[in-house]
């Protein structure tokens, strides 16, 4: 319950930002940042993947 309460103020607060931040930015731009941010996640579970190796069972 702690947790979502911090999120969902966390949210709140920065939502309005968020909002300015996307009207702001060019659609291109938007796009170019989320496929970043995409392969920076791909690349983020890779390594854990590869750090903890093969499940055996």
């Amino acid at each position: 319950l702690r947790a979502a309460v911090f999120v969902g103020l966390a949210a709140c607060v920065c939502v309005p930002f968020g909002t300015l931040l996307a009207a702001w930015i060019d659609p291109f731009w938007g796009n170019v940042a989320f496929s970043l941010y995409l392969v920076f996640i791909l690349v983020q579970m890779l390594f854990r993947k590869l750090r903890t190796g093969p499940k055996r069972g």
